[in-house]
């Protein structure tokens, strides 16, 4: 963990001036959130690094970039929402996760001096979330864990894990979308957001999808997802297994290995 939290912010110390400047990140919001989520989980402290990362934020709620420095006339609907500037799905494909994703890292790291901006940014957050409608299992599994992770109201929390529960298909699994078929990333995402968010272990729906993940890995440790964006860089490999669909069969392998750790024995 360490190791990873190390090279993630690395990245975004060589870019302190850039984001303060309000200059794009590749990925925009959704890069930002994902790094401070990182380095929350491993529990790292306020810098300078993460105060920019947040100043960020603050500077392209609402947008998916600044133009030369200057925030584009938003619509009223963009003035609560991030929005990654690129879409590559799973891992890019709801607004609401690049929202509910920025709004975690803002609510752990703006200093003290950026809490009243913050306040605000989070006021406009909260309304837009409140009032979007979720058309994807990537929407629900994010409005769920906003819900757990910064608090909302219950009885929309129970209404949204309802949804999630109700699109498990019949091999155990879930599914990205209705049209594609059940895949580790999916239902590793979901059984670790159901079990954070207060779902048993030991729930029919958990148990099927734990049977679903243990029936897929692979001999060598791995689950494989297939890619289906566009590539956007040339094809390298960096050692992982899967071929071209390595990169997202990685984030598929964290997740359902996330999900698995979730429903082992606890120690005392």
């Amino acid at each position: 963990m360490k190791s990873q939290a190390d090279d993630a912010h690395a990245y975004f110390e060589q870019q302190v001036d850039d984001m303060n400047a309000g200059s794009h990140v590749p990925g925009g919001a959704a890069t930002v959130g994902y790094g401070l989520w990182a380095l929350s989980l491993d529990q790292r402290p306020r810098d300078e690094t993460t105060t920019a990362m947040v100043n960020y934020l603050l500077q392209v709620q609402g947008v998916a970039r600044l133009r030369d420095g200057v925030r584009p006339e938003r619509t009223a609907v963009d003035s609560g929402r991030w929005i990654a500037s690129c879409r590559r799905a799973p891992l890019q494909a709801s607004m609401v996760a690049d929202t509910v994703l920025s709004l975690m890292g803002i609510e752990r790291y703006a200093s003290e001096q950026q809490r009243p901006r913050a306040a605000i940014a989070r006021a406009a957050a909260d309304k837009w979330l409140a009032s979007v409608a979720l058309t994807s299992l990537q929407d629900r599994l994010w409005r769920l864990y906003g819900l757990h992770q910064l608090g909302g109201d219950d009885e929309q929390k129970r209404a949204v894990r309802e949804a999630v529960l109700v699109a498990q298909q019949d091999d155990g699994g879930w599914a990205e979308t209705h049209k594609r078929p059940t895949d580790a990333f999916s239902t590793g995402q979901t059984i670790f957001m159901l079990c954070a968010a207060g779902t048993t272990p030991d729930h029919p729906a958990i148990t099927r999808g734990r049977d679903f993940l243990l029936r897929s890995q692979h001999a060598d440790g791995s689950w494989e997802f297939e890619s289906h964006t566009k590539p956007v860089q040339p094809f390298f490999d960096n050692g992982d297994p899967h071929g071209k669909n390595q990169f997202i069969s990685v984030a598929a392998t964290a997740w359902a290995t996330s999900a698995l750790v979730h429903l082992m024995p606890q120690s005392e």
